[in-house]
């Protein structure tokens, strides 16, 4: 959070936000701290991921995570994050894994179910992300798709903090 503070700014003028993969104790752990329940307040460009997929509370108070604004799922379809996370927990965003996007694009009835699922998955989320797009043919399936977004190799390369409004530039 410390490098995100050089540059705060920039993610509120440009719509931008940050996520960063966390996993189930320990966001249940962070829920103890205060102190850093007043620094997450103050980052309302930060998102968390759920990396991975523990039985978790049923109880209200955790479903909601209202302390640390929209809670998003990763890496659906790797056996971590499965069917039963959709109900245990409502999610703003959920992402899909590049493992489960690749199989179901090998035959026509995958990607028949690959359109279907999004379908499904978009009625317990704002919104699905398709994870790994690394070529032009992922881009295109992925367009024709129900998914909100997609990030990936395609679509830009990792790159540092400094060069963030060059990075919005050129989207």
């Amino acid at each position: 959070m410390i490098c995100w503070r050089k540059k705060p700014t920039s993610f509120i003028e440009h719509g931008l936000l940050a996520s960063v993969n966390i996993d189930g104790p320990t966001l249940i752990a962070l829920r103890q701290q205060p102190k850093i329940l007043r620094q997450i307040e103050r980052l309302p460009w930060l998102r968390f991921e759920l990396v991975e997929h523990i039985r978790l509370p049923k109880d209200s108070t955790f479903a909601s995570m209202c302390e640390f604004g929209p809670l998003w799922l990763d890496d659906f379809g790797t056996g971590m994050a499965n069917f039963s996370a959709l109900s245990e927990v409502r999610y703003d965003y959920i992402k899909i894994a590049r493992e489960l996007f690749v199989m179901l694009r090998q035959s026509p009835e995958g990607r028949t179910l690959f359109s279907q699922l999004l379908h499904l998955m978009n009625r317990y989320c704002r919104g699905v992300i398709v994870e790994g797009v690394e070529t032009p043919e992922e881009w295109r399936d992925v367009q024709n798709s129900p998914a909100f977004a997609a990030q990936g190799w395609f679509l830009s390369r990792p790159a540092p903090i400094e060069t963030l409004n060059t990075a919005v530039l050129a989207l």
